[in-house]
């Protein structure tokens, strides 16, 4: 359930796009070992003279391809974040041709609290997801049972996930 904010010049067709946001969701569901279905993606694009990019005085040059992907995430353990950096740079190039000069990766953590999936209610909080890893849903069991005892919505947002769990494309 990382949200990936996405910075890009403008230019990608749509194919290229939708490939460049793939590769991403493949880098961030091995690293941080989510679900497929936890996929929140938002992609801003720019024009080149609202982008500066500057090398950090590692002499880095960049290119009118340059991705820059912002992760919010609940907190990783360091290993999951340097896996996340190599294999979003190695997907990025394997699949876009993206060279890795021109992506800059920053992560920001947050807590449980501060997650609302739907409902006007935050699901780890309530209890409707796992936590800490706050990665999947509560077993059925525990879920509400029946759509008349649910008056917050519990029941709807449990068959929506198995309905879209398995292909996180949707």
């Amino acid at each position: 359930m990382p949200l990936l904010e996405f910075h890009l010049i403008e230019h990608r067709d749509p194919g290229s796009l939708r490939t460049l946001l793939d590769a991403a969701h493949a880098a961030v569901v091995e690293a941080f070992e989510i679900p497929v279905a936890d996929r929140y993606q938002l992609v801003t694009t720019h024009p080149a003279r609202e982008v500066i990019a500057l090398d950090t005085a590692l002499g880095i040059s960049r290119s009118n391809q340059l991705v820059i992907i912002q992760v919010v995430s609940l907190p990783r353990p360091r290993q999951q974040k340097e896996k996340l950096y190599r294999l979003l740079a190695d997907y990025l190039y394997r699949d876009c041709g993206l060279s890795s000069n021109d992506l800059i990766v920053s992560i920001v953590e947050n807590t449980s609290e501060d997650w609302s999936f739907g409902f006007g209610r935050a699901q780890f909080l309530t209890g409707e997801l796992d936590t800490p890893k706050g990665q999947h849903l509560v077993a059925a069991s525990q879920a509400s049972e029946s759509p008349t005892d649910d008056h917050c919505g519990t029941e709807r947002l449990r068959r929506a996930y198995q309905i879209h769990g398995g292909d996180g494309c949707s």
